[in-house]
This record gives C-alpha cells, sequence and structure tokens, in this order.
C-alpha cells in the first residue's frame, strides 16, 4: 500500500531548462492558480459553455509551455463536456486535471 503522505511527483515543462522560455514558463505556472479557480468557479456555476472555452484554452496551453504530460487529462474533461456526460463524470474528469495542473512547476523542491 503506497505511503499516504508521499506526495504525487512535480510535472516540469520540458522548456524549463531552456533560458529563453523559463520566464514565460514561470509566468504560465504562477497563473495556474487562477487558471484552476476559474474552472472550478465555472463548475459549480454549471456554466458548461465557458467551462468548454476555458478548458480548450487550456489544453493548448500546456502543450506550448511544455506540460504535454496534461494534456490527455485536459482532452477527457473537453471530451466529458462535449458528449454532455453526466455532472459527476464532468466532476471526475476536472479533479483529475486539477491534480495534475497543482503539480506544474518550473523546477524540482532540490533545484
Amino acid at each position: 500500500m503506497p505511503n499516504q503522505t508521499q506526495q504525487a511527483p512535480l510535472i516540469l515543462s520540458l522548456l524549463a531548462d531552456d533560458p529563453d522560455f523559463f520566464e514565460v514558463v514561470k509566468m504560465f505556472v504562477n497563473e495556474m492558480p487562477t487558471r484552476i479557480d476559474r474552472l472550478l468557479h465555472e463548475f459549480h456555476a454549471k456554466n458548461w459553455d465557458e467551462l468548454m472555452q476555458s478548458t480548450h484554452q487550456l489544453k493548448g496551453a500546456v502543450g506550448c509551455y511544455g506540460f504535454g504530460e496534461i494534456t490527455p487529462a485536459v482532452g477527457k474533461l473537453e471530451q466529458s463536456l462535449k458528449n454532455s456526460l453526466p455532472e459527476e463524470e464532468i466532476q471526475q474528469s476536472l479533479v483529475e486535471l486539477i491534480d495534475l495542473c497543482r503539480r506544474i512547476a518550473t523546477k524540482t523542491e532540490d533545484d
């Protein structure tokens, strides 16, 4: 059984080591809590059109900023919304996505 206190590993941008992109990746990481808040607000307000738009924008952004590892989770949420799945399934996709988004970083804690 896994250790309950063990944290999931950070997700680093593929561009994190590139000095030309470090600052923009850092900006993206720093604005992620605001993006997460927006997704949650749209979900709780049941504003599916806005949630779809925010999800679509995030899908493009995570790839551009080198966080392609998150793309499948964003795509799953986007498909859940497109297919008008039950709210519980949309919520589960959103929870999975937010878990990943909270793990993005510009560098490891040891750096």
